[in-house]
């Protein structure tokens, strides 16, 4: 199952969840820094996704399709 890291907004700022293809929502990671805004997260999310092979868009597929899975 294909899975991508994700900036998500917490109460406390910003962390990382993972999205996997086609289910619904996200999972919060524990044991990750909380960031003080979104793009900081974003951007640790995107060097998370590198490491795994994929590029932005294909991560990006994969969080869109959990989020219509939601729907």
């Amino acid at each position: 199952m294909e899975f991508a890291f994700t900036a998500i907004i917490t109460e406390t700022g910003s962390s990382i969840g993972i999205a996997y293809q086609d289910m619904a929502g996200h999972y919060t990671m524990s044991n990750v820094p909380t960031f003080g805004t979104y793009s900081e997260a974003q951007d640790y999310a995107d060097t998370m996704n590198i490491k795994l092979g994929l590029t932005t868009l294909e991560a990006w597929k994969i969080v869109a399709s959990s989020m219509k899975a939601s729907r």
